[in-house]
């Protein structure tokens, strides 16, 4: 595992989507990466509950066969391990601290993607979206909610 993490942490993500640019920040000259801790953080949150130990193992399935703290159903470890180029386990998944990185570095991913597209970053929104509703999740209306909740447990984080 430790293996995996260490590939995972060193791959540079220099790869160029093929899909339509994405909802990008608007309001920058110079890039600025969205809030990644808060936003995993969130989605951990909505998906699994309450933050726990970074030691915890999550062995619950969802109805749907989602796994782990941030619930990844097995296409999305499928796609995540096609973005990031390692073979990811469901052992993986179970694991807080693993789960967790493969998370960020998903999300580095279509960070660069949308950076090397059209020279922006995406919004915290766009990457909940495409969390909650697959590579196309932006534009569903069913992911509105998604972000909404995301967005809520985000603001009280601030609000602490």
């Amino acid at each position: 595992m430790t293996s995996i993490l260490l590939a995972i942490s060193g791959l540079v993500l220099l790869i160029i989507s093929a899909s339509a640019v994405p909802r990008v920040q608007e309001d920058h000259t110079t890039p600025e990466p969205p809030s990644l801790n808060r936003l995993i953080d969130a989605i951990q949150m909505i998906e699994s509950g309450p933050k726990r130990p970074s030691n915890m193992v999550f062995l619950e399935r969802g109805a749907a066969g989602e796994i782990g703290p941030f619930q990844i159903l097995p296409i999305m470890m499928d796609e995540m391990s096609n973005c990031l180029g390692v073979e990811i386990t469901e052992n993986d998944l179970v694991d807080y601290r693993i789960s967790r990185q493969l998370v960020r570095n998903y999300f580095n991913y279509i960070c660069m993607n949308c950076l090397e597209a059209s020279g922006k970053l995406p919004t915290e929104e766009y990457l909940a979206r495409l969390w909650n509703g697959g590579y196309n999740g932006v534009n569903k209306v069913g992911t509105l909610l998604y972000w909404k909740k995301v967005k809520e447990v985000m603001e009280s984080y601030e609000s602490d």
